[in-house]
C-alpha cells in the first residue's frame, strides 16, 4: 500500500520513515541470566536499557517518526529489541521470518500481533527447513531486493522470501554471499555491511563486503561511503529517517564526518546496553513498517 493514507508499505531503505516498530527492553531483558549464551559479556542494566532506547526513540519522534512499541514478549526471548529480524515490510504486506538463531525463534508472533492489530496483512512465514533473518534483507532500490546468504539466513528461506515477492512486490530478488568472517559466534548480516542513505549512496564497508554486492552498486550508479576498520562494528549500521538525514550510534566519529561531507545530517545516540554490548545498532532496533517520498 503506496497511495496517500497508507498505514504500512516500504520499498527502500531512505525514503521518510513514517512508521517503525520498536520495542523497549523489559522484562526479558532484566531476567537474562544466560547471557552468556548470548555473547554478552556481564548481565544487563535494565534501567539503562530501557535509558538509552528512550533517547534513540525520542529522536525519530522528534523527526516525525510514527513509533510503535511492540509490547508483549515472552519472558524467554531476550532479543526482541531488534525488531528488524523478526520481519520484512514489503508494499503488500509483512512477511514473518525465522530465525537461524534456535534462540530466537518465536519473535516473529510478537510482531505477527502488532500487525494484525494494525490491520496489515502478513503476506507469508518462513517455515519447514527455511531460516530468514530480516537483518540479512534490504531494499536495494525500488526494483532490488537483496537477502544475505548466512549463518541466520538459508537458501531455502530466501527461495522462499523470492517466492512471496517477486512479481508481486518487487521486479528482483538477489541472493547475496555473506563471509564466513569468525563463524557463528559473531554474526555478519547483510546489514552489517551496508546501510543505503539516499537514492545514490550508501555507508558501505568494503573490506568484507562481497564483490556482487560492490557491482550492483556500481551498475545502479550508487555511491559509497567507506566505514574504516576501526568503526566496522556498527559504523555500517545506519538507520536513514529520510534521505541524508541519518541515525548512528555515537563513537563513529570518522563514518560520521564523512557522511557530513556528503551532506548528511547525523544525529547520534548513545547505546552500551542496547547497541554495544548485544552489537546491535539503529537498523537492528527498527522495523520500518511505512516509508513514502
Amino acid at each position: 500500500m503506496t497511495a496517500n493514507g497508507a498505514t504500512y508499505g516500504v520499498r527502500d531503505e531512505y525514503s521518510f520513515l513514517r512508521r517503525v516498530l520498536v520495542r523497549r527492553p523489559g522484562h526479558e531483558f532484566a531476567n537474562m541470566r544466560q547471557y552468556g549464551l548470548w555473547g554478552y559479556p556481564g548481565k544487563p542494566d535494565l534501567v539503562k536499557a530501557q535509558a538509552e532506547h528512550d533517547e534513540f526513540t525520542s529522536i525519530l519522534k522528534r523527526e516525525g517518526v510514527d513509533v510503535i512499541q511492540q509490547e508483549e514478549v515472552h519472558p524467554d526471548k531476550r532479543e526482541p529489541m531488534f525488531t528488524r529480524d523478526s520481519s520484512v515490510m514489503t508494499p503488500e504486506g509483512a512477511i514473518l521470518c525465522r530465525s537461524g538463531n534456535p534462540l530466537r525463534r518465536g519473535e516473529e508472533e510478537y510482531s505477527a500481533r502488532v500487525y494484525k492489530a494494525l490491520g496489515i496483512p502478513i503476506i507469508h512465514a518462513i517455515d519447514g527447513e527455511g531460516t530468514l533473518d530480516g537483518g540479512d534483507t534490504l531494499w536495494l532500490d525500488p526494483d532490488t531486493f537483496l537477502v544475505g546468504h548466512s549463518y541466520r539466513t538459508n537458501h531455502e528461506g530466501y527461495r522462499q522470501l523470492r517466492s512471496a515477492m517477486e512479481g508481486a512486490c518487487v521486479k528482483r530478488v538477489i541472493q547475496i554471499p555473506l563471509p564466513h568472517y569468525t563463524g557463528p559466534s559473531y554474526l555478519i548480516h547483510l546489514m552489517s555491511l551496508i546501510s543505503p542513505v539516499d537514492r545514490d549512496l550508501a555507508v558501505v564497508h568494503t573490506r568484507y563486503a562481497p564483490i556482487i554486492l560492490l557491482e550492483l552498486l556500481k551498475e545502479r550508479g550508487i555511491d559509497w561511503i567507506e566505514v574504516p576498520d576501526g568503526e566496522f562494528r556498527l559504523g555500517p549500521n545506519v538507520l536513514a529517517i529520510s534521505p541524508r538525514n541519518v541515525v548512528i550510534h555515537a563513537g563513529n566519529p570518522v563514518t560520521k564526518r564523512r557522511m557530513e561531507e556528503r551532506g548528511c545530517r547525523v544525529h547520534e545516540y548513545k547505546g552500551e546496553q542496547i547497541s554495544d554490548i548485544p552489537c546491535g545498532g539503529p537498523t537492528c532496533l527498527t522495523r520500518p513498517i511505512l516509508r513514502s517520498a
